[in-house]
This record gives C-alpha cells, sequence and structure tokens, in this order.
C-alpha cells in the first residue's frame, strides 16, 4: 500500500512531466530510500507468506503463529529492509550535470569504487530477488503438491469432494500466479540492472533509457498483483471490495486501505483445509 501511495506517483511524475530530479536535494536519497525498504520488505514478505503457508499445509494439526508473533515477524521484515537499504541512503545524491547546454540535477548513486558498487548490486539482487524466488518456488511447489496428493478423511461425498477439489484449483491458481508476476515483473529489471553492472556503456543510448524506464514501472505490478488476484478468485473478497466501491457518494481512504487490508484476511481461504 506504501508503494503504491507514496513510490508510483513520484516516480511517474519524474519520469513523464520533468527530464531532471525536480523535488530537490533532500527528497533524492529519502525517496531511493524508502522506495527500496519497501520494495526489500515487499520481497521478506512474500516470503514469510510462502513459508507461513507451507507450514500450515505440512503440518495441519501443529498450532499456527500467534497473532503477537506473526505482528513481531511483519515487524521484522521492515526492520531487516530498512538496514539492507542503508547503503542507498548514504551513496545517493543529487547533482548537478551539464545536458544541452543546461545544467539538470539529477538523482543518481555515487560510489567510492565500482567494485563496491557491484558487490552491493549483486547482493541487493540476490537479497531481493533470487533468493525469495527460488524459496517461493520450492515452498509453493511442496504445498501444491501436498495439496493435491492429501487424500480427503472419511467416507467418500460427491458434493464435498466437489467443492474440494474446486478449492484446490483455486488455491493452486492462486500460488503459481504470485510466483509467476513476482519472477515477470522484476526480471526486466533484474536484467538491465546485471547489464549495467558488467558492462554500463551498453546502457548509454535512447533505448535502453526507454526499457529502463518501462521496466521500472513494470515492476510496480508487484505492488498491486495480492489484492487483484483475491478479488478474480475469492468471492467473498470480490464481493465486500465491490459493495465499497458501489457506495453512493465517494470512497473515503481509509475504506480503500481497508479493502486492500482485507486480501490478508481473505487469502486464509487460500491455505485451504489447513
Amino acid at each position: 500500500m506504501f508503494l503504491i501511495v507514496f513510490c508510483i506517483p513520484l516516480t511517474n511524475l519524474h519520469i513523464l512531466l520533468f527530464d531532471s530530479w525536480p523535488f530537490g536535494a533532500t527528497a533524492c536519497p529519502l525517496f531511493k530510500y524508502i522506495q527500496w525498504s519497501l520494495f526489500l520488505q515487499k520481497s521478506l514478505s512474500l516470503v514469510v507468506v510462502s513459508c507461513d503457508r507451507y507450514y500450515v499445509v505440512s503440518q495441519p494439526l501443529k498450532k499456527r503463529i500467534s497473532k503477537q508473533n506473526a505482528q513481531f515477524v511483519i515487524l521484522a521484515t521492515y526492520v531487516l529492509a530498512a538496514c539492507v537499504a542503508l547503503p542507498i541512503a548514504f551513496r545517493t545524491k543529487f547533482v548537478e550535470v551539464l545536458y544541452e547546454g543546461q545544467f539538470v540535477g539529477i538523482c543518481t548513486e555515487i560510489w567510492s569504487s565500482s567494485q563496491s558498487k557491484t558487490v552491493y548490486t549483486i547482493s541487493l539482487l540476490l537479497l531481493h530477488f533470487i533468493i525469495p524466488l527460488m524459496i517461493m518456488t520450492v515452498s509453493n511447489i511442496h504445498i501444491v503438491h501436498i495439496l493435491w496428493t492429501k487424500k480427503i478423511p472419511g467416507e467418500p461425498d460427491e458434493k464435498r469432494d466437489r467443492r474440494v477439489a474446486g478449492s484446490k484449483r483455486k488455491s493452486v491458481k492462486i500460488l503459481v500466479s504470485m510466483v509467476i508476476i513476482f519472477a515477470v515483473a522484476w526480471l526486466p529489471m533484474e536484467v538491465l540492472t546485471l547489464i549495467g553492472v558488467t558492462d554500463y556503456a551498453l546502457l548509454d543510448n535512447k533505448v535502453s533509457y526507454l526499457l529502463w524506464t518501462f521496466s521500472q514501472w513494470w515492476t510496480f505490478i508487484n505492488c498491486v498483483s495480492s489484492p487483484l488476484l483475491y478479488f478474480c478468485f475469492i468471492k467473498r473478497y470480490r464481493k465486500t471490495c465491490k459493495e465499497i466501491f458501489t457506495k453512493a457518494r465517494g470512497i473515503r481512504l481509509s475504506e480503500l486501505v481497508c479493502c486492500v487490508r482485507k486480501s490478508s484476511v481473505h487469502s486464509k481461504e487460500v491455505d485451504i483445509f489447513l
């Protein structure tokens, strides 16, 4: 939600309306730091959700994590993300460069050496994309396997079995979609980042700039993926959102936030028979 409210508008304004960084020297490192902190937290939260679902599916009789512990884990993801993103805050600077005969301000990272930049960029790639993707893929493959192979206790019941099969299909679709969306959303940006680390000259042209701009926008589809998936696959969540959006005379922001947050509640429908 913070990404949708804070990062997307500023990024779009910066790229679409200005040829330079228009928000001043103070906002430059602050914006980049908050943006990457939220990106990292989003990846960590997806890992936590995948691990929690795997634990619940594989150990259905064991006690689930308490609300207090869940809040602690969520807080830990924010703290860890904020710590990992700290170098961005210290290395991002507002500088003025000569462009087409005039000085323009840009917001960019300035590192003491190319080696330190490469090490941090690759570390960020591992922590933000590759490791989370591997964990989510492995855990969700195990979840899908358990869901499809687990037998329903009790005597056969055609109506119940049909309902169970439908719920399993819905759960599998959501789990697989979340992993695919995460991978597809970030892959273009990560590929361009690796190219830039190995040979920046390859990106020093207009086509590469357009590709970079597109990939930057493309990453934001991951920010809204969970609410959209729940809206498509979970009837109760869809009904709740429709009720909010069809209210007469305007919708308060708090209600919209409430609708998005309900995804965390209704997502428990994904954990069928947990």
